[in-house]
């Protein structure tokens, strides 16, 4: 089996088909019929038997499932499982309500099996893969609990300029309650993608009321463009897809995904077609968010800044994990390399030597008191 997935409905004809469609994809589904259960299924339980991924009901009988996200990511036991929370159509204030207590995912029931199953595959890949290697909390190195947010950068990206200013077609289908998306944002589009576009930017207008962080506008060439520095542009890409030519979008997210500076920059493709074979398509390709056209502004928001955390702290994670590992190699006293770095190395030239039998001279220095 690839993947723990438990559960968490209180129909038991839910709980049987959603089991037949994960068995069908070679996955362990374990069943819960209520809050109580799928709390006992995380913190009652070693490691090794906890679930990979949790599927969530929202309407159980006993605790309602945004309390139950809530108590999830409180504990360093259920902080990190990805959760798909699963809403009924027409309730856009309980998937609100779920993606702002921790999901990880919305889906709205019943779910074909091509998107249920892509959007499981694409969880657990990018929560084994962008959050690097991770200490349990045995070893009492866990993560710490999530504190101050840091701002960070959105961008709105299109095969060109042109095409991303046009995205004032995309603001009549979003659906803002009443906001203006035609308001002066107060920041400046052309300098931060180096030219003055002179229109409404539409989205990124209606984003900003919401939204503390970076906004900003470029083109596919900017987007993928050497800046210099190992870190994208932005931490999070927005890629709206055209309904003129809607493999575009598909090409540019496998590009974002593939190249070397933006493979770990969270994309969420804004699919006004809302085909469950397209947004499938689009997970399966890396996307970490497909929005609808029925997906409200609020909502668009919260699913926003809830990639860039997440990005934010795989980032946190593996800057960790590759000073740990630069530690591990230098003698912390003098900053000089230590034999955990000399071993291989001399095994190298070593085997070097024997291949090309040429000599190899190694000198040995011992410097008494160097320490004090």
């Amino acid at each position: 089996m690839s993947g723990r997935i438990l559960i968490v409905d209180d129909v038991a004809t839910n709980r049987i088909v959603y089991r037949a469609r994960l068995a069908s994809g070679l996955y362990d589904p374990v069943l819960a019929t209520d809050g109580q259960a799928c709390l006992a299924a995380v913190f009652d339980v070693p490691l090794a038997m906890r679930p990979d991924l949790i599927l969530l009901a929202l309407n159980l009988p006993d605790i309602p499932g945004d309390e139950v996200l809530r108590r999830l990511r409180a504990d360093p036991r259920g902080r990190s499982i990805p959760v798909i929370a699963l809403a009924v159509a027409g309730d856009p204030l309980a998937r609100l309500a779920a993606l702002a207590a921790g999901a990880d995912a919305v889906l709205l029931t019943p779910t074909p099996d091509r998107l249920l199953l892509a959007r499981v595959r694409n969880l657990l890949r990018t929560h084994a893969d962008l959050a690097g290697p991770a200490l349990p909390e045995e070893t009492g190195f866990a993560d710490a609990p999530p504190g101050f947010e840091m701002p960070g950068t959105l961008a709105v990206l299109a095969d060109t300029t042109a095409d991303a200013v046009g995205t004032d077609r995309r603001r009549d289908q979003v659906q803002h309650s009443g906001q203006d998306t035609g308001q002066d944002t107060g920041q400046d589009t052309g300098q931060d993608t180096g030219q003055d576009t002179g229109q409404d930017t539409g989205l990124l207008a209606a984003l900003s009321p919401h939204l503390a962080d970076r906004l900003i506008l470029v083109s596919r060439t900017q987007g993928l463009a050497e800046t210099g520095t190992a870190r994208a542009i932005a931490d999070v890409f927005i890629v709206e897809a055209d309904e003129r030519r809607p493999d575009a979008a598909l090409r540019l997210l496998s590009e974002l995904k593939s190249h070397q500076r933006t493979r770990h920059a969270a994309v969420c493709l804004m699919d006004a077609t809302g085909q469950p074979d397209r947004a499938a398509m689009a997970f399966d390709l890396g996307a970490d968010d497909v929005v609808g056209p029925d997906v409200a502004l609020g909502e668009l928001a919260v699913r926003l800044r809830g990639l860039l955390r997440r990005k934010q702290a795989a980032d946190r994670r593996r800057s960790r994990f590759e000073l740990d590992l630069r530690l591990a190699m230098l003698d912390p006293l003098t900053g000089l390399y230590n034999r955990r770095y000399a071993a291989p190395q001399l095994a190298a030239i070593a085997a070097r030597s024997q291949d090309t039998s040429a000599p190899y001279a190694v000198m040995m220095i011992d410097i008494d008191r160097f320490k004090l």
